[in-house]
């Protein structure tokens, strides 16, 4: 099966608010756009965390984890008319350490930067 061939005829998923409705912009040569949904973002004051224990992914990854009693995490199906099959949270993590370590067995050194 070639990489997009489970695509092929999918109807694209529609966003549940219109992506025009999301933010406004504000006036001023900078084009900067505040939040439609926190209404203190016109005033300059945005919200830094949505959760005092979640400041980084893997933070809010492990949460996701106790909040969903390990739950389902990552979801594929073969095709259109399949059933989707899925993987834990937990599971999710073992794989992203194991390409981790995959990458540093390559030679690649452990760091901060991301390089995407």
């Amino acid at each position: 099966m070639a990489c997009c061939d489970c695509c092929i005829g999918v109807p694209p998923i529609r966003p549940p608010i219109s992506l025009s409705e999301q933010s406004d912009a504000l006036r001023g040569p900078e084009m900067v756009r505040v939040s439609k949904f926190y209404k203190e973002a016109k005033n300059g004051r945005f919200l830094r965390y949505l959760h005092e224990d979640t400041r980084t992914l893997y933070e809010t990854f492990r949460r996701g984890v106790k909040e969903s009693n390990n739950g389902n995490c990552l979801g594929w199906r073969e095709g259109p008319n399949k059933p989707y099959v899925w993987q834990t949270y937990n599971e999710t993590l073992l794989r992203a350490k194991n390409f981790g370590s995959g990458l540093i067995c390559q030679g690649l050194a452990p760091g901060q930067n991301t390089f995407v």
